[in-house]
């Protein structure tokens, strides 16, 4: 069987992976009742190369409703880097776009991918190709002083984005500790110094809160299976951004022990494990999941079945970009949870 199935590459799981930016296809067995994986890492122009050949089709745009960078009106206005320059930035990565808007840089981006799509302000910047297939000629056209991607993208674009005289930064943003110095970095590029303090101050002090508050709401928080697709039935572990926001939002998932960012489960250790609340990113239309799951054989007898405890009723552009909007995320996992208003 190969290791990427063709339902990996039907229409939402690009966006998936865009938003997440991990792009891991995983074997699936199990070893000592613990899922167990062999990892294979594919760079991101052969992942994409591989979906145009399978005829893939466009995610179409999705509707953003929250977000730091609409929460005041600004007008853009380019500012001075580090080097004295009016900076020209091409962002590689939706959460750094959305860091660029948050703190006010927007003025100086010239270029995104097409899955930039908030805030919606980003439409107006040209696209210069896709989430780690970039177009160069696109690139060369917007004349950039700096290029932006994050840590988890091919390494070998940064190489050449180099050996043709750009200057390009991968910066790391794909933890939730992460964002707060991805801010800050992209304000040191851009110009923006004193925003971005700003805006990383409140993350973190937003982030430090809602731990508080759930440190101290319970000893025992309701363990969560996080459900990111479907075919094969993929989870997320400890390592992973999404993880950290369920544990910031007052629960466990049911992979904390397991060293893996994004891998696939089968059904019968899911059954073992026994979730409280499952909760679904985009794995299936809102609404959807639990008639779905009821019909799957053993799930009924669930405990998060047999209490209702199954949502799918999220933003994955929210809860699945590590970027400014983590409160926001944090706070739509702690409703459901909890039914109590963030912190």
């Amino acid at each position: 069987m190969p290791i990427m199935p063709h339902a990996l590459f039907r229409r939402g799981w690009r966006g998936f992976c865009s938003r997440i930016f991990s792009l891991r296809f995983l074997d699936r067995c199990e070893a000592g009742g613990i899922p167990y994986t062999r990892t294979r890492t594919y760079s991101m122009n052969s992942l994409f190369s591989h979906l145009s050949r399978s005829r893939f089709i466009r995610l179409a745009p999705l509707v953003a409703l929250l977000g730091f960078a609409a929460c005041r009106p600004r007008t853009p206005v380019a500012e001075s880097g580090s080097d004295g320059r009016t900076p020209r930035i091409v962002s590689l990565a939706p959460s750094l776009t959305e860091i660029l808007f948050a703190i006010g840089a927007d003025g100086c981006v010239v270029g995104r991918t097409d899955v930039c799509n908030y805030p919606p302000e980003a439409a107006a910047v040209p696209v210069v190709g896709g989430f780690g297939k970039p177009s160069i000629e696109a690139l060369a056209a917007q004349k950039p002083t700096h290029i932006l991607s994050v840590d988890i993208e091919d390494p070998s674009l940064s190489q050449l984005f180099t050996r043709i005289g750009w200057s390009s930064e991968r910066i790391p943003c794909a933890r939730l500790d992460d964002i707060p110095d991805a801010v800050l970095a992209v304000g040191r590029i851009s110009g923006r110094t004193n925003e971005a303090v700003h805006l990383a101050d409140e993350i973190r002090a937003g982030v430090a809160a809602r731990r508080r508050d759930a440190e101290g709401r319970s000893a025992t928080p309701p363990s969560v299976l996080v459900l990111v697709w479907w075919e094969p039935l993929m989870t997320v572990g400890r390592p992973s951004f999404i993880a950290d926001l369920v544990t910031l939002a007052g629960g466990r998932v049911i992979t904390s022990e397991i060293d893996r960012d994004y891998f696939a489960v089968s059904e019968e250790w899911v059954l073992r494990q026994n979730p409280d609340v499952i909760l679904s990113f985009g794995a299936d239309p809102s609404g959807k999941t639990l008639g779905r799951l009821r019909g799957m054989t053993g799930w009924r007898t669930l405990q998060a079945i047999k209490d209702g405890h199954v949502y799918d009723a999220f933003d994955p552009d929210i809860v699945c970009r590590p970027g400014p909007r983590i409160l926001a995320a944090a706070d739509q996992i702690r409703a459901v949870l909890t039914g109590q208003p963030p912190p």
